[in-house]
């Protein structure tokens, strides 16, 4: 069947559009690719990051949660794309306190240090939950 290989060329422009900042055409790409072939997890997460630069972090939530059903090999990346946004929204603040205390240097290695830890405790439940 063609569907797979359409729904990756339909992410494929979906890339180059949010690429360009044209997100209308970029959200209408990822659901032609979708329409294409539902099992696309390409498509899902591309989705999530475009939902999460938009602050839509439901939405961004719904599109890593399909990737568990779409294929559950890829939840890894479901869940880095998650960690990312996290680590995108804290350490920026935790740099910015820096700044204002200057005795409180080692807050961005706490914070790595628990998303590492929350992302490891993460992926073992999903991989419990999956097996089930």
């Amino acid at each position: 069947s063609m569907q797979p290989i359409i729904a990756q060329y339909h992410c494929e422009l979906a890339e180059l559009a949010y690429a360009k900042a044209m997100d209308k055409e970029g959200h209408q790409h990822i659901k032609l690719a979708i329409m294409a072939d539902e099992r696309c997890v390409r498509a899902s997460l591309l989705h999530a990051k475009a939902s999460m630069a938009k602050d839509e972090f439901r939405l961004a939530l719904r599109s890593l949660k399909r990737v568990k059903e779409q294929n559950p090999d890829y939840l890894s990346e479901a869940i880095e794309a998650l960690a990312c946004q996290l680590l995108g929204q804290l350490i920026p603040l935790g740099i910015h306190q820096e700044r204002r205390n200057p005795f409180n240097f080692n807050l961005n290695k706490h914070r790595l240090l628990l998303i590492k830890n929350w992302r490891r405790s993460l992926q073992e439940n999903l991989r419990q939950n999956c097996a089930r």
